[in-house]
């Protein structure tokens, strides 16, 4: 049997620098897949504080995607499973065979409606939901009854502010952004 001093004096010396969690990292130089899945992929277009413009489009390279809307950008889909998708609708046959064909299909751009930003230009008629408001301040006014631009423009600023969760900050907002005073 061999003496334990054979055996080292047999393993080729390691470098001064090197540690084991380099000499683990250099012996296990696997061959890993791709993070990203090759094929076809769904993207969503997102507008600020997490909303959908209600484009998605689908592709087979991510450099195919157009241009987002002002304001928006795309985000992969990363449950996205073209098979299973095709099971549960089978109308996606037809979106997936032109994307097969142009490299790109965008889908659901023309049902799309863009929340307008806040202005002074806004007309009197316009829905405060139509509005891209924060949420707080939009769920505040529905729960008071203001349903439109020129309902609010009409409310008083000690009205605006005896409104519960409508602090000095928001009515100077709305007042900048929506009244026009």
């Amino acid at each position: 049997m061999e003496d334990t001093q054979d055996i080292i004096a047999k393993e080729p010396a390691l470098p001064a620098f090197a540690n084991s969690a380099e000499l683990s990292r250099s012996e296990s130089k696997e061959v890993t897949k791709p993070s990203s899945p090759r094929g076809l992929k769904r993207y969503v277009e997102w507008m600020t504080r997490g909303r959908r413009t209600g484009r998605t489009a689908y592709v087979l390279r991510e450099w195919d995607l157009p241009a987002p809307l002002s304001g928006a950008e795309w985000a992969v889909d990363t449950k996205f499973n073209a098979a299973e998708e095709l099971l549960k609708d089978p109308k996606l046959k037809a979106t997936i065979a032109a994307v097969l064909k142009n490299g790109v299909e965008i889908v659901g751009a023309i049902e799309m409606k863009v929340k307008q930003k806040p202005s002074v230009g806004l007309p009197d008629e316009t829905r405060i939901a139509d509005v891209d408001l924060p949420r707080r301040i939009q769920h505040v006014l529905a729960s008071n009854g203001i349903r439109t631009v020129g309902e609010l423009r009409k409310t008083g600023d000690d009205a605006l502010l005896r409104f519960q969760d409508l602090g000095s900050r928001s009515v100077a907002f709305i007042r900048e952004h929506l009244r026009g005073r």
